[in-house]
């Protein structure tokens, strides 16, 4: 019995150093196999993570956009809708004045008179007409007329230079609308960039595992040539 223990770990002996240098490639190539795969799942973990928080600021920042861009869009047509509103009170006003001054231009001096104490919010009598066609005016309603009409040209002028900003912020916000599909675009196209990148990263990472376990193949078969030369020395 024991003389065929010996003989059965005899033969595996035999067999193990017939087939050492097989056994050590073996090993080695285990071993780069094992840790280089280790490294590499590491290594993709590590982008895995990078990714998923890169990918939750861009899903955080286009909520943002998004919600910014609806409210945009809902004060974008409150302001059209209320500029609508105003053109049509506008071109109201202007006709307003035309129809008010042909009238004004065909009343009698009496009537005239009433209505231009009743614009200035003069008292009564301020201005009368005379028998011989002109109109008397007190002081104070003398004072008080142009007084009003002083105000017309800077008013005017207020109106003109207003009229000019509006003209400005309309351009201005064209031009912002037109840089916001720009930024849209571009936000879009580097989306799809960072994929296809990602796509040709892992694609070098993959060459560049095939080649470290190459590399370390030929390394490990070396390492076991030379313990096999060095055994036998």
């Amino acid at each position: 019995m024991t003389q065929t223990v010996e003989t059965v770990i005899g033969n595996w002996v035999t067999l193990i150093k017939a087939h050492e240098k097989l056994l050590i490639v073996a090993i080695a190539a285990f071993l780069i196999f094992h840790f280089g795969e280790k490294a590499f799942d590491l290594y993709g973990n590590h982008l895995t993570a990078q990714q998923s928080a890169t990918n939750a600021q861009i899903a955080t920042v286009e909520k943002n956009n998004a919600d910014l861009a609806a409210k945009l869009d809902a004060l974008k047509a409150s302001v059209d809708a209320q500029a609508k509103i105003d053109q049509a009170k506008i071109v109201a006003a202007k006709q307003q004045i035309v129809v008010a001054q042909k009238t004004d231009a065909a009343l009698p001096l009496p009537e005239l008179s009433k209505h231009w104490q009743e614009l200035l919010d003069l008292p009564d009598n301020s201005i009368t007409p005379q028998s011989n066609g002109t109109v008397a005016v007190s002081t104070d309603a003398a004072h008080t007329t142009v007084s009003m009409l002083e105000e017309i040209g800077p008013l005017t002028a207020q109106l003109t230079a207003t009229q000019d900003q509006l003209r400005g912020c309309t351009a201005v916000r064209t031009q912002q609308e037109t840089q916001i599909v720009g930024l849209n675009q571009d936000i879009t196209l580097e989306k799809t960039g960072r994929a296809e990148d990602a796509k040709v990263a892992k694609v070098n990472e993959h060459k560049a595992w095939i080649r470290g376990f190459k590399w370390g193949y030929i390394a490990g078969i070396g390492t076991a040539v030379a313990v096999k030369i060095a055994a036998h020395i």
